[in-house]
C-alpha cells in the first residue's frame, strides 16, 4: 500500500469504487445505484413528490422526481457521479423524472466497461490498484494489482469490523459513530448492519430498464 492508511482510502472512495475492488466482476446495475444512493445521502440530490410507504396504493420510485440538493456543487464531483449529475450541471435547477434520469445515466455510462475503466478510474486513488493486459488492451477488461489485492482485502477488513462495532458505538458513543460514519461518507451503504431500502428499490426500477431495452433489442 501507499502511504494512505487503508482507513483513510475507504474514506477517500466512493461506494461504487469500493465495491468494484472488493468484487470486480460487479455488475453495471449494481455500481449505478450504490452511486445514486451515495449522492442522495451526500445531499447533492433529493426526491420530491416521493412517499416510500403511502398510505394507499404503492408509490414507484421511477416516478419521483429528482432535483438538485442543498449540497449539489459543494465539491468537485467524481467523474462517475456525472452520469447522474450531468442534466443537473447543464440546466440549473432542473426536476427530471427518475426513471429518465436512470435512463440518461445508463446511456451516459455507456457499458459496464467504459463506466469501469474509464470513469471510475479517474480517481487516483483507483489507478494504482488496476491493470491490464496485452489482450485486456485490445478486448477490455482489467485486473487488480498487487496493491489492489492488499487494498482489497484491507476493504472487506474494514468493513466487517464498522459492521460489528458501528451498531453498538451508535448507543454508546454517538458522536464517535457520527464522526466514523462522516469519515466513511457513502461506503455506509455497503454495511450488512445497516438496510437502506431505496437502493433495492433503486436496483428495481434499473432492471426494470434494463429489461425494457433488451425487448426493444430483440
Amino acid at each position: 500500500m501507499t502511504e494512505v492508511s487503508r482507513t483513510d482510502l475507504l474514506s477517500k472512495l466512493a461506494p461504487a469504487q469500493t465495491l468494484y475492488i472488493i468484487k470486480p466482476v460487479v455488475v453495471l446495475r449494481e455500481l449505478l445505484k450504490f452511486t445514486f444512493m451515495d449522492l442522495v445521502l451526500r445531499e447533492w440530490l433529493q426526491l420530491t413528490r416521493y412517499d416510500p410507504h403511502p398510505v394507499q396504493g404503492e408509490s414507484r420510485l421511477g416516478d419521483a422526481l429528482v432535483v438538485p440538493g442543498k449540497n449539489f456543487k459543494q465539491e468537485k464531483p467524481m467523474l462517475h457521479e456525472m452520469v447522474f449529475l450531468y442534466p443537473f450541471y447543464k440546466k440549473p435547477g432542473a426536476r427530471v423524472v427518475m426513471k429518465h434520469l436512470l435512463q440518461m445515466a445508463l446511456s451516459a455510462a455507456s457499458s459496464e466497461g467504459h463506466f469501469k475503466e474509464k470513469l471510475m478510474m479517474k480517481s487516483p486513488e483507483m489507478k494504482p490498484l488496476f491493470k491490464k493486459t496485452f489482450i485486456q488492451k485490445i478486448f477490455g477488461g482489467q485486473n487488480l494489482t498487487e496493491e489492489g489485492k492488499f487494498a482489497q482485502e484491507d476493504l472487506i477488513r474494514q468493513l466487517n469490523v464498522l459492521d460489528k462495532e458501528l451498531p453498538a458505538l451508535l448507543k454508546s458513543d454517538k458522536d464517535k459513530a457520527s464522526a466514523l460514519l462522516k469519515k466513511i461518507r457513502g461506503n455506509v451503504c455497503l454495511l450488512n448492519s445497516f438496510k437502506f431500502e431505496m437502493i433495492e428499490r433503486i436496483g428495481q426500477e434499473l432492471l426494470l430498464l434494463e429489461e425494457e431495452l433488451e425487448g426493444g433489442a430483440s
